[in-house]
């Protein structure tokens, strides 16, 4: 008999959970980094060395936090992901019917 843990996530629902926050966690690493950079620029602190060090960090940080939200994006995982996040339970309902049952 499967447990409860196992038996969601055979039917997927958390891996979709996981690749929500996920994708959360990285807009908010991704638009943190972009943020600290324009407050860099703004203050006028980039013209420092230990600015210009901050920013240039910061920019990587967030081109690799936001790489791997648009690469989820371009593999069609995150586009997944909001399709069933608009659709709501329809969607779930159907893709948990047209899945094969574990054995």
């Amino acid at each position: 008999m499967p447990t409860p843990a196992l038996s969601q996530l055979v039917r997927g629902k958390r891996p979709m959970l996981e690749e929500l926050l996920l994708s959360l966690f990285c807009l908010l690493a991704a638009m943190l980094g972009l943020a600290i950079a324009v407050w860099e620029v703004i203050s006028g602190r980039v013209f420092d060395m230990d600015g210009l060090w901050l920013t240039l960090i910061a920019l990587t940080l967030a081109a690799l936090f936001g790489g791997n939200l648009a690469w989820s994006f371009y593999n069609g995982a995150g586009q997944r992901m909001l399709r069933q996040f608009r659709m709501g339970p329809a969607l779930k309902d159907s893709s948990e019917k047209n899945s094969p049952t574990p054995t």
